[in-house]
């Protein structure tokens, strides 16, 4: 009696499957991670050139210290991202500077916003600018939750720290 009855046809059908398998998973994984990898470095070139090339059309200058590059128009739970081109005519080197609100009114006047946490946000990195030299923010604003009226004039200012270099009044709509 046989206790075990091995078929080489059966044995040779199971390995040939195996390697088909095998190849068909090799293939897919193959075009997966070139998929990934096309992806990511298409993502960061764009990203590199974004942060690189800060392309305002009507940079700022001695006469016009602070421009901003784009209407200040959302919704009050968006953000928006908008170029802001700061020119330093100072004497000396600017240290630090990054673009901020201030204050914003209502364009009734029945409301104005002071305090920080009820000001739009500025998302920007500080600059150093040397005098009589141009700087460029890509910068990402956000309405704050105390921004009930759909209207502002809206006090942007090139600060470091807490000082105000430049100032600029913006209009700012709020949309529900």
């Amino acid at each position: 009696m046989k206790l075990f009855n091995f078929s080489k046809r059966g044995a040779l059908n199971l390995s040939i499957n195996a390697i088909v398998f095998l190849i068909i998973a090799i293939v897919f994984l193959g075009l997966a991670l070139t998929f990934t990898r096309k992806l990511l470095v298409s993502s960061e070139d764009k990203l590199l050139t974004g942060i690189e090339n800060v392309d305002i059309s009507n940079p700022a200058d001695s006469s016009r210290p602070i421009i901003i590059d784009g209407r200040l128009e959302m919704k009050s739970t968006g953000k928006k991202s908008v170029k802001i081109s700061y020119y330093n005519r100072a004497s000396t080197e600017m240290i630090g500077v990054k673009p901020a609100f201030d204050q914003c009114v209502s364009d009734d006047g029945l409301k104005t916003l002071t305090n920080a946490d009820d000001l739009p946000t500025v998302g920007a990195l500080a600059a150093d600018v040397p005098q009589n030299s141009e700087t460029r923010y890509q910068v990402t604003i956000r309405p704050s939750l105390a921004m009930s009226a759909p209207s502002y004039i809206c006090n942007l200012v090139i600060a470091s720290g807490k000082d105000g270099v430049a100032n600029l009044q913006v209009p700012f709509t709020v949309n529900s």
